[in-house]
């Protein structure tokens, strides 16, 4: 067995005469001082020092004069790009058909996988004789997760914190649906899902809508949840515990996960899952693959193409200069960044703090349940010699006696 805990970590760098006279300075400490701690938590957790100091950096990015200068810059830049590029507009819609079509051949190949699969008469009898087999292990993983020490415990808090956060978000929802923004925005998604319903099923027009609809629809919804959701009385302190406990739900769950029984369920596990895993025909992978990195290329590289040739043919002169004048859109963004980093912040890591409070709240076991063996040790003809046990006995005085 493994017995003690380190406390702290002492770093010397002169040598004395007497180091047990020297006053341990605790450099590194393994334990928060609770003090220290009450200090911190009530200057800047309490205060709810980084919501403010995010408010106010984000209203000083915005109407600082330097910010507002370059915004306007790089966006007048962008729309006499947009004007001396406008004749490429029948090569961008070329470019983006090309596109369509290698996504519809993708979707193509996908559809034939799936049919595959499902008359593979030997991969469907392999799937039916170890899905019940993962099930079971399924269930066994998560009855020893759900046993380990302290883990019932903090997952209950933790579902406790998440039910009054969403209670928070349904009081800043309720008081979304007096905003006419967002009642407007509803209304918008709603006629997108009837676009979305009417299309024909897996054509490049539904695939469109799809995307525009949750790409930036619900996506511009969750913002404006998010933002009144922030706003609300004690969401900061609410965001903080929240963190805090899935912080230490999954360092429960990770300790669950280094036993050895848990590990050896696991593995049989894995290999089910290797066992159970389709393997489609290598030619459509390929394909597939393929298809990816031209979807992912093609717009990267034509379209700037077709761009920069369109402004060449407009004006060549202005397009070789506003060519060069490409990092206009970054200085707003370098500006943001010097401003923000001229307002102090937190002198301490949160997340890593509240972490290391929970670590040292742990029940942490003072002994092993892995076998610590050396390969030799298995080996009878090895362990028999005299010379071995003498070894073993000073090496190992609690394995041997």
């Amino acid at each position: 067995p493994m017995t003690g805990a380190v406390d702290y970590l002492r770093v010397l760098t002169e040598v004395y005469e007497n180091f047990a006279a020297v006053d341990v300075p605790l450099v590194n400490p393994r334990r928060v001082c609770p003090k220290v701690y009450a200090r911190f938590k009530k200057k800047y957790l309490d205060t709810d020092y980084v919501g403010k100091r995010g408010a106010f950096v984000g209203n000083l990015a915005r109407t600082h004069p330097l910010t507002t200068y370059y915004n306007k810059y790089a966006a007048a830049i962008g729309k006499r790009k947009m004007e001396l590029s406008a004749s490429a507009a029948e090569r961008l819609k070329e470019i983006n058909a090309e596109v369509e079509k290698l996504k519809d051949r993708k979707d193509e190949i996908h559809r034939k996988i799936n049919e595959a699969r499902k008359n593979d008469k030997a991969y469907n009898k392999i799937v039916a004789e170890g899905r019940p087999k993962q099930q079971e292990i399924h269930k066994k993983l998560n009855e020893m997760q759900k046993n380990y020490p302290g883990y019932k415990e903090a997952m209950a808090a933790e579902q406790e914190i998440h039910r009054k956060n969403n209670e928070l978000r349904r009081t800043a929802e309720a008081e979304l649906k007096k905003d006419p923004d967002y009642i407007a925005l509803e209304a918008r998604i709603k006629e997108q899902q009837k676009k979305v319903n009417a299309a024909p099923q897996g054509s490049s027009e539904r695939r469109r809508l799809n995307d525009e609809l949750h790409h930036k629809m619900y996506r511009a919804k969750n913002e404006m949840r998010n933002q009144r959701h922030s706003r609300l009385p004690g969401a900061g302190e609410l965001k903080r515990e929240q963190q805090t406990a899935r912080d230490r739900s999954e360092q429960l769950r990770r300790a669950a996960r280094e036993t050895a029984a848990y590990k050896k369920l696991n593995q049989e596990n894995r290999r089910l899952q290797a066992l159970m895993r389709y393997k489609p025909d290598p030619k459509l992978v390929a394909e597939q693959r393929k298809l990816d990195r031209e979807i992912r290329d093609i717009p990267r590289r034509e379209i700037g193409k077709a761009k920069e040739a369109a402004m060449a043919r407009t004006n060549p002169l202005e397009a070789q200069l506003l060519h060069k004048s490409h990092w206009s859109g970054s200085l707003a963004k370098i500006s943001k960044k010097m401003l923000n980093g001229h307002t102090p912040h937190i002198p301490d890591n949160v997340r890593q703090l509240e972490t290391a409070k929970v670590l040292q709240s742990l029940p942490w076991p003072t002994t092993v349940d892995w076998d610590g063996r050396a390969r030799y040790e298995s080996d009878k003809k090895a362990m028999a010699q005299p010379v071995m046990q003498h070894y073993l006995k000073r090496m190992k005085p609690w394995m041997y006696k």
